[in-house]
């Protein structure tokens, strides 16, 4: 997948349902990108074939032009061209959004902030949403598969849903290397409009050490 397009992120859009869409060449855009272009430009782009990132369907982009009852001005965002069910939201886009773009790295790095210490992840490869997570035996399917030395690794991602305890007894049990991420729904914006995973993950709400059995990464003493 190409790289979403950003311009403005100062912006906050955090009470909208959409701030993203799919391109037709496959690439993601943000809704910030889109009110940094002039009306002759946007005008070119709603003849585009927009697409909703959850359910596939059209989408078309409003600019946040008319007042709400309360006088202030209304967000721009994306919506569906029609009326169709979708469970699309914006834990739904945290969530992809965070996982699409470690999976477009070949290298994270991982914060241990009670320690100080920083994992860094030199990816092999990754896989997202895999059932089984590469292991065998294995029910789960974690966000991200990962292999680094040979070895498996999970990444998970956690808006308002955690691991699951029987998940994490299994990930224990098997020793496998897990890492999950926490992110906070009020920062949708702000996350979805940064291209640095490592500052995303840098600035998540907070991370947790489900396992690490074997250290098979490089450590690093985080910045103070």
């Amino acid at each position: 997948m190409k790289r979403p397009l950003f311009l403005d992120t100062s912006k906050t859009y955090s009470k909208v349902k959409m701030n993203l869409a799919q391109m037709p060449d496959s690439s993601i855009i943000h809704i910030a990108r889109i009110d940094q272009l002039s009306e002759a430009e946007q005008c070119n782009l709603r003849k585009r074939n927009l697409k909703c990132v959850g359910c596939g369907n059209d989408v078309i982009f409003n600019i946040g032009k008319a007042k709400n009852n309360d006088g202030t001005k209304r967000q721009s965002h994306f919506s569906h061209k029609v009326k169709v069910e979708c469970d699309w939201s914006q834990e739904s886009e945290l969530h992809y959004y965070v996982k699409t773009k470690i999976a477009e790295k070949s290298q994270i790095i991982i914060p241990l902030r009670k320690v100080k210490l920083g994992l860094i992840l030199q990816i092999d490869s990754i896989q997202s949403e895999v059932f089984g997570g590469l292991v065998k035996d294995c029910k789960f399917t974690p966000d991200l598969s990962v292999i680094i030395n040979n070895k498996v690794w999970w990444i998970e991602i956690a808006v308002t849903h955690p691991c699951e305890d029987r998940k994490i007894k299994f990930i224990k049990e098997n020793k496998i290397n897990c890492i999950e991420i926490f992110l906070d729904i009020e920062q949708v914006h702000k996350i979805t409009a940064m291209d640095d995973v490592n500052k995303i993950i840098a600035e998540s709400k907070s991370i947790k050490v489900i396992n690490l059995s074997e250290i098979n990464v490089k450590i690093h003493a985080a910045k103070a």
